[in-house]
């Protein structure tokens, strides 16, 4: 495969998601939960799902013409995430190998509110176009 080496880290995002953030967000998924509003609202899970894709990191990047096409998931949500709290997303290249003559890469993403864990995903992906280095 191309640059990532299994362990290797991407640089974390950190992220403070405002009020305004989230209640944009929770319209455009037309989920108006009273849950997801107010001076203490949680962050919606799926604005967290989103913002936890690897390409979200600062330090992503693909070979030119490469495209990476997501092929599996396994996401646990721990802990409500605050609004207007500081959120850490750090990713970690956790597998690559090859099957059916395509590369495949398992990304481990965590978030953290100060010290303590929100959401644990693993995300699997396989790439297509560029050139693919073995």
């Amino acid at each position: 495969m191309y640059e990532y080496r299994v362990g290797e880290r991407l640089k974390p995002l950190e992220l403070v998601v405002t009020h305004e953030m989230n209640m944009r967000f929770m319209y455009g998924v037309q989920d108006y939960s009273m849950f997801y509003q107010g001076e203490y609202a949680a962050v919606h899970p799926a604005l967290l799902y989103n913002m936890s894709n690897n390409t979200r990191s600062p330090s992503f990047k693909l070979p030119e013409n490469m495209a990476e096409i997501h092929t599996g998931e396994e996401t646990v949500f721990i802990s409500p995430a605050l609004v207007n709290k500081k959120l850490v997303f750090t990713w970690r290249v956790l597998d690559k190998y090859l099957k059916r003559d395509k590369t495949y890469m398992v990304i481990e993403c965590i978030i953290k509110e100060n010290m303590n864990k929100i959401m644990e995903r693993k995300m699997t992906c396989t790439f297509v176009g560029g050139k693919i280095l073995g």
